[in-house]
């Protein structure tokens, strides 16, 4: 196990069950609100790829958009 749980392991909390299963007990509430929250960090991270990639999209469309929608390109392929 982990260093803190070595520690409530040892012989210095045998003698305190109370003790051991409060701090126990605040370990775990800790590690879930850590686990929590890295689980939202990480949504967040995908969230923002996702709107960076879409605006890089939406920014390669525009740019194509210019082309195709250009008088001299049209008649360039007219006769295509």
């Amino acid at each position: 196990t982990d260093e803190a749980g070595q520690f409530l392991l040892s012989d210095k909390l045998q003698n305190e069950p109370f003790l051991c299963l409060q701090l126990l007990s605040r370990r775990n509430a800790l590690h879930e609100r850590a686990q929590a929250r890295r689980a939202a960090l990480d949504d967040s991270f995908l969230l923002q790829q996702f709107f960076r990639d879409s605006d890089e999209l939406k920014s390669w469309i525009n740019e194509k958009m210019k082309t195709a929608t250009d008088e001299s390109y049209k008649v360039r392929c007219s006769h295509l």
